[in-house]
């Protein structure tokens, strides 16, 4: 009998711990999706403010912002194409550059969306969602900035 008592006791402790490292690598990775999806839609945002500020005219810019969804991504030659967003396009990561972007890299789960609004003559709204799947549920981080005409 005691046999039997000890033998169930080892076999809770171990389901319960376990239960523990299943946990705990869950929360790693889901700690991981969040932190890489907010660099990511800082990154969106700062992409759109170099957009702006590398405009001559600002006022120009501000007048008609590229309204809509656009999917943006940084360039090493400092442009900044914006391209319709399709909600189907995936960023990819390049480890030999370190950056997410859509051309090259190894395939990610991670979705970026860059809505631009118009608010006035003199602000503009920049709103990033970025979107994935963890444990077959869908996930969002979402940023938003004004971007102001300053000079």
């Amino acid at each position: 009998m005691e046999v039997i008592i000890a033998v169930f006791v080892i076999t809770v402790g171990l389901l319960a711990v376990l239960g523990l490292i299943n946990f705990l690598l869950n929360s790693a990775q889901s700690s991981k999706d969040n932190l890489v999806a907010a660099e990511l839609a800082q990154e969106g945002v700062e992409i759109v403010r170099s957009m702006r500020d590398s405009q001559d005219d600002w006022t120009a810019w501000f007048q008609s912002p590229p309204v809509g969804n656009w999917q943006v991504q940084y360039n090493t030659d400092n442009s900044h194409p914006l391209v319709a967003y399709s909600g189907s396009n995936y960023l990819k990561y390049d480890s030999a550059s370190g950056l997410y972007q859509y051309s090259v890299g190894e395939n990610t789960q991670f979705l970026r969306k860059v809505t631009i609004s118009k608010i006035s003559d003199n602000q503009a709204k920049v709103s990033v969602d970025i979107s994935w799947k963890f444990k077959g549920s869908d996930r969002h981080f979402i940023l938003e900035d004004r971007l102001w005409r300053w000079q």
